[in-house]
C-alpha cells in the first residue's frame, strides 16, 4: 500500500505484492479454520453474524483512533507552528484522559459485571470527540483546548 502511494498502482510490484498478500491471507485464514488444532480464532466465533457488528465497530473506532492520533500531532506542528515539545505537552491531557476512561471502565465493568451500556458510552464518546476535534481544529473555530478536549472524550472507552 505504502509503494502504491509512493510509485504508482499500476507498477507491477505493487500488483504483484498486493495479489501474494490476499493470497497469503487467504491461504492462513484456510489453514486456520479448517487444520489447526489450537487457532488463532475458533471458526464459530469468527464466523458468528451476530458478531459482525461488533468486529465492524471496532475496526472502524480503532481506525478513527489512530488517524486522530496521527494528525493532531501534525496539525499542531505544521499549522499551528508548535514545536515537538509543545505538542507532546497539549497531548498529555489525552493520556491523562485515556488512563482514567480506561480504569474507571474497566472497574466498571467488574464491579457490575455489565460491558454493553458502556461500549455504548465508549463509542458514542469517540464519535462526540471525533466531532469536537472537527469543529475545533478550524471548521467552527480553532481551539487547542476544545482539540485536547476531543481527544481526552475520544480516548475514553
Amino acid at each position: 500500500m505504502d509503494r502504491a502511494g509512493n510509485v504508482a498502482w499500476d507498477d507491477r510490484m505493487t500488483i504483484t505484492s498486493l495479489s501474494a498478500s490476499f493470497t497469503f491471507f487467504l491461504a492462513f485464514a484456510s489453514i486456520e479454520m479448517k487444520f489447526a488444532k489450537e487457532p488463532f480464532a475458533p471458526k464459530r466465533i469468527i464466523a458468528n453474524r451476530t458478531l459482525c457488528a461488533s468486529y465492524f465497530v471496532n475496526f472502524f473506532g480503532l481506525a478513527s483512533g489512530f488517524c486522530l492520533i496521527f494528525y493532531i500531532p501534525l496539525f499542531f506542528q505544521a499549522v499551528q507552528e508548535k514545536s515537538a515539545s509543545e505538542t507532546g505537552l497539549w497531548l498529555l491531557f489525552s493520556v491523562v484522559g485515556t488512563m482514567f476512561g480506561t480504569l474507571l471502565g474497566g472497574l466498571t465493568i467488574q464491579a457490575t459485571g455489565k460491558y454493553y451500556a458502556l461500549t455504548v458510552l465508549g463509542y458514542t464518546s469517540l464519535l462526540l470527540g471525533t466531532v469536537i476535534i472537527s469543529l475545533m481544529s478550524g471548521s467552527l473555530m480553532t481551539s487547542n483546548v476544545g482539540i485536547i478536549f476531543g481527544t481526552s472524550s475520544f480516548l475514553v472507552p
